[in-house]
């Protein structure tokens, strides 16, 4: 039996230990996407059927034995991110954008929540606090990071651009 992922539903993903940067773009851009290096092929496959999600792999026995599993696995082939999820993004047929409420933690893919600059005054250098108005931090208390968008999101826009081009 074959586990489809329905085109208009948003998938869950489990990343092995190759693909952590697509694991953070993921989770940037809403996705639950599972990832923790250490977790071994069988734990992969395991998590993969069991909870419904999509195996990302570079691993072709991994992938061939997710798919004789019955689980939706994808064979990323290339190291370019913007390749790769561009990848992930065809065969699934759902688009890969940015949605600040979505947003997960890309350390530890817990939702994130906007909050104010009062909120995280004494968390962030004063330089950043002054400079930037939108914050966010990950709702899991053991990670608790702060995120915003600095300097960093030239390039985050230009790869979700030749993304969806």
């Amino acid at each position: 039996m074959s586990r489809k992922a329905s085109p208009s539903s948003s998938p869950s993903f489990v990343a092995d230990s190759m693909l952590g940067d697509v694991a953070r773009w993921l989770r940037l851009l809403g996705f639950d996407c599972l990832y923790n290096s250490s977790l071994h092929d069988d734990q992969l496959l395991e998590i993969a059927w069991s909870q419904c999600r999509v195996l990302l792999t570079r691993d072709k026995d991994l992938h061939r034995r997710a798919l004789a599993r019955g689980a939706v696995s994808i064979l990323v082939n290339s190291t370019d991110i913007t390749q790769a999820l561009k990848q992930i993004s065809e065969e699934l047929q759902i688009l890969l954008l940015f949605d600040e409420r979505r947003s997960r933690c890309p350390s530890c893919n817990a939702p994130l929540k906007m909050v104010s600059r009062e909120e995280v005054a004494g968390r962030v250098p004063e330089g950043i606090l002054s400079r930037y108005s939108k914050f966010w931090v990950c709702t899991n208390p053991k990670c608790g990071k702060v995120y915003w968008i600095g300097s960093h999101w030239r390039t985050i826009r230009r790869v979700l651009s030749n993304l969806n081009t």
